[in-house]
């Protein structure tokens, strides 16, 4: 089972339509499915991200074969096109690192919106959910969004992003033809 995690319904959309699951209304969270995919919208933000994992981890029990993705927006400094796709290689969050891969971006988890340029990309939930998901095998992807201009980024322009990058994520091309 491949389990998908995105921040937020506009992130989720794009996979949504693409994959063609189904919103599944038994569960308090937003969550969509297929026989191979399923789809949790966690919400943005270190306590949403951590009450989603849990209510999640209460509900279903995956195994070491399931397939984790978190995919989402970033901010990213200017030498970064918007709409560039990149895989994380490390996420930190104040002073913990996590890494997952031996390749890719470092990614810095931020608890607000940041309005002024890092030298790092940013977002707002990879850290907490790659600590829940430690154990388990998982791959984060963002898609720069801005350049630390929040107010640029719209649900559309999300869903846009998502969508552009979708077929660029190795894991998820042969599941999502």
């Amino acid at each position: 089972m491949i389990y998908i995690f995105t921040a937020t319904k506009s992130e989720a959309q794009a996979i949504v339509e693409h994959c063609k699951l189904k919103k599944n209304k038994n569960y308090t969270f937003s969550f969509f499915q297929s026989k191979t995919i399923n789809l949790l919208v966690t919400g943005i933000g270190k306590e949403l991200v951590q009450r989603s994992l849990e209510n999640f981890f209460q509900t279903f029990q995956p195994t070491q074969q399931d397939r984790f993705i978190n995919i989402g927006i970033t901010a990213a400094p200017k030498e970064f096109a918007i709409g560039t796709l990149h895989k994380v290689q490390t996420i930190l969050f104040e002073n913990k690192a996590i890494t997952l891969d031996e390749n890719g971006i470092t990614l810095r988890t931020l608890l607000l919106p940041q309005n002024t340029p890092l030298n790092t990309f940013a977002d707002m939930e990879a850290f907490f959910i790659a600590q829940k998901l430690q154990n388990y095998s998982l791959e984060i992807y963002k898609v720069v969004s801005d350049h630390f201009d929040p107010s640029s980024v719209t649900k559309e322009k999300t869903k846009q992003l998502i969508k552009k990058a979708l077929k660029e994520i190795p894991s998820l091309g042969r599941d999502i033809e």
